[in-house]
């Protein structure tokens, strides 16, 4: 507020005090000095240009004028990334030359760097573990002082572990094979110098998601890179990449020492090996084979939990041949679908868990006790997941899957038609048959067959407004079939004719596809056309009634249906 009123009446003020008041600027000016962005001593366009012994000397020498205070390492540091991305090729070829700047400047141009290589783009791979060697020796305080530079070299370590991660990844796309030493060197060499205790807040991170939690130690993401060196030495053993891992004796042993712990330390290498296993089993099979006991049958439930978890949230998909080793690990999720387990997303285990097992139902390795025990034990929402997925996979083109998957449906509304069957706890997971007519490619006559032996066993489709939509695209070749489809469950009273309002995008011109109005769309009257009271829509329904409801909301033509 005296700012204010300073400034306002600085006209009246002696002129040292008036020039005072001017200097320090208007009412708002701290609030827009605030908000000024920090600017960088040089732009990334020219830094792309300059030559690598240019940049480095630059870099070396500069330091933020204390007059300048917007004019920061940190802004440099931005402008460094962008010129790592414009000029890949020079910075990657000479990149060892940028060991002796600082550990912000290193640090942003591999991460430049690592944009380049994720986007496929081309960069110098031998250049770049030359850099990235330097900094396996490099532990604690950098040794730079002042705002914005970096504390210590862990920020660095992790950035390079990213970009030989990243190159890793995409197999021959990514880091040319022949270089396999210079590779392997700089991994071995991170997890050698790796910790498991040097994340901030590892534990509650944790109890959130185990496989993030421990890639943020720099133990987990070094031992991530050795299981990404064997999948990328893979893509090159032509002969026989089954057994890549044999090869490669060094990172057996990393692999044995690390599985091998136990207690709060062993969580951290069974999180890693989890997200890996569907590679695991590629790759190195016989070794997976040899430790799934000690993976999945352990007594430890927090190593147990730490491969499970992981290779349920963060898999690619189940183990079909391990089904067996691991069905302990499946019954006892199941018990605890209606629990928060910590180190998971509850709605986002159950959504993966249920995938897994309907999968496993369809390749037909999932145990029998175990299936019996889903479908008799599981919350009515983890089948009704289950049942949602299932109707992506009745669309698969491939026969055999498809067959599998009917039989999976054909399992489940035989279960629900028994005269036993509660109908208040399967109208979710049966009902969800509405779904599967968002699906493109499933078999239309055993969908709309499938939906009348559902409501004649007592079960109402949901999602009815796109079943509708969708019924009417089917008419045109089963005709019949989209009415008695339709008219099932009106007789059955699982769907009333509001909720089946014919739609047209423009009525005006497809005069056999008006839409009912939907106040008056109870009303039950069959003739050649009539007029709603209060409507400006008109409607023509064909005789007989027993079937006018169904072609009326389908708006199906009636020729078809005279066919």
């Amino acid at each position: 507020m005296l700012r204010k009123v300073q400034w306002r009446w600085r006209q009246v003020l002696p002129k040292d005090r008036q020039g005072e008041v001017e200097r320090h600027g208007g009412p708002d000016a701290w609030l827009n000095e605030l908000n000024e962005p920090d600017v960088s001593p040089a732009d990334a366009a020219h830094l792309a240009n300059l030559l690598v012994d240019e940049i480095v000397s630059f870099l070396t020498d500069w330091r933020p004028p204390p007059q300048a205070r917007k004019v920061t390492v940190s802004a440099l540091g931005q402008q460094l990334r962008q010129a790592a991305e414009q000029n890949a090729a020079a910075f990657s070829e000479e990149a060892a030359k940028f060991s002796s700047v600082p550990a912000i400047y290193i640090r942003r141009i591999i991460e430049g760097l690592t944009i380049v290589v994720r986007n496929n783009a081309a960069v110098d791979w031998h250049g770049i573990p030359a850099l990235t060697r330097t900094l396996v020796s490099r532990v604690g305080p950098t040794g730079n002082e002042g705002e914005s530079h970096d504390a210590d070299w862990s920020w660095a370590c992790k950035a390079a572990i990213e970009l030989i991660s990243v190159g890793l990844q995409l197999g021959k796309e990514g880091i040319g094979f022949g270089l396999e030493a210079e590779v392997q060197a700089p991994v071995i060499s991170f997890y050698e110098s790796s910790s498991p205790a040097d994340s901030e807040s590892f534990e509650e991170n944790y109890r959130r998601q185990v496989y993030y939690a421990a890639t943020s130690t720099s133990r987990g993401a070094a031992l991530e890179l050795c299981i990404q060196l064997i999948f990328w030495l893979s893509k090159n053993v032509r002969k026989d990449p089954g057994n890549a891992l044999a090869v490669l004796p060094e990172i057996k042993s990393i692999l044995d020492v690390e599985i091998a712990r136990s207690g709060a330390d062993g969580r951290i290498p069974r999180a890693v090996i989890g997200r890996h296993l569907g590679w695991l089993s590629y790759f190195s099979a016989d070794f997976l084979k040899a430790n799934a006991p000690s993976f999945f049958e352990t007594s430890d439930a927090r190593l147990r939990n730490a491969v499970w978890l992981s290779h349920v949230q963060m898999g690619a998909g189940p183990l079909s041949w391990l089904a067996t080793e691991m069905s302990d690990c499946y019954r006892q999720e199941i018990r605890r679908l209606a629990e928060n387990v910590p180190g998971a997303d509850r709605d986002h285990l159950t959504e993966k868990f249920t995938h897994y097992l309907v999968i496993l139902y369809i390749v037909d390795a999932l145990p029998e006790d175990v299936g019996a025990q889903f479908w008799n034990d599981a919350p009515v929402e983890a089948r009704r997941t289950a049942m949602w997925f299932l109707g992506t996979q009745l669309a698969r083109p491939e026969e055999e899957i498809r067959l599998r998957a009917q039989s999976y449906w054909d399992r489940r509304l035989l279960a629900a038609s028994e005269l036993s069957a509660q109908r208040t706890v399967f109208q979710k997971e049966i009902g969800a048959i509405g779904q599967f007519y968002y699906q493109q490619g499933l078999d239309t006559d055993w969908l709309m067959q499938q939906t009348i032996a559902a409501s004649n066993a007592g079960y109402a489709p949901g999602q009815t407004f796109h079943l509708v939509d969708r019924i009417a695209k089917f008419s045109a070749s089963l005709p019949h079939r989209a009415v008695e489809t339709i008219s099932t469950p009106i007789k059955n009273r699982h769907l009333e004719m509001m909720e089946l309002g014919a739609r047209s995008k423009d009525p005006a011109n497809n005069p056999r596809r008006r839409p009912v109005h939907r106040r008056h769309a109870g009303r039950r009257q069959c003739g050649r056309r009539h007029q709603f009271p209060g409507s400006r829509w008109r409607y023509e329904l064909p005789r007989p009634a027993a079937e006018c409801d169904g072609i009326a909301a389908i708006g199906m033509p009636t020729s078809a249906w005279r066919k």
